[in-house]
């Protein structure tokens, strides 16, 4: 009896195993709730769109583009196109919302009237700040030619860089429920959910 027992316990094991699994798959796509403290834990990692985990530094190939949005403002917004993470090419480029977190020789802004602020420091005599790694320092480049800059502005949608980043995410849009007159008329129809984007750290 305990012969079979044993010939019969991995088997048994490997069946338990696959029903766990597959009521885990089931209640994920259930939609069980996930708890912030499981999140906060480390317990439960979340994967962004570029299949790395949210937090995790890599090094993006990218093009600025036109952000297409049903939002009206007066300003004009950009996103990176994603064309290769780590130096393996996607298969389908993605457009991702993104930030600058480093004001040391980033060269890209996430909307028009933050790119006419960059532009004004490239214009200014102390110019760009920029970072010397032999030095281990940051330095002022100097004031950049107004042709130049011109000519940096044409070109900046389309233009490719090669930035290093993380992907970061949080909660936007607004919830259900929400009095009409508590927000402006081009945001109440902003779904509230989870948004992801990239933070740009340095510019390779």
């Amino acid at each position: 009896m305990s012969l079979v027992c044993n010939l019969l316990r991995p088997l048994l094991l490997a069946l338990a195993l696959v029903f766990t699994s597959q009521w885990a798959w089931a209640a994920a796509s259930d939609g069980e709730p996930i708890l912030v403290g499981d999140i906060e834990s480390g317990s439960v990692e979340i994967i962004g769109r570029l299949g790395k985990k949210l937090g995790e530094i890599m090094v993006i190939d990218c093009a600025i583009v036109e952000k297409t949005s049903d939002l009206r403002s007066e300003w004009k917004h950009f996103q990176l196109k994603v064309l290769s993470v780590n130096g393996v090419m996607r298969e389908h480029a993605i457009g991702m919302d993104f930030m600058v977190e480093s004001r040391v020789g980033i060269t890209v802004a996430s909307d028009s009237y933050l790119l006419e602020k960059l532009l004004d420091n490239m214009r200014s005599p102390g110019g760009m700040l920029k970072y010397d790694v032999e030095k281990n320092a940051v330095y002022s480049a100097g004031a950049v030619p107004e042709n130049e800059v011109d000519e940096y502005k044409k070109a900046y949608e389309g233009s490719q860089h090669k930035f290093v980043v993380y992907e970061s995410g949080e909660c936007r849009g607004v919830p259900r429920g929400v009095p009409d007159d508590a927000f402006p008329d081009d945001l109440s129809d902003a779904e509230f959910k989870f948004h992801t984007f990239l933070v740009v750290l340095a510019e390779r």
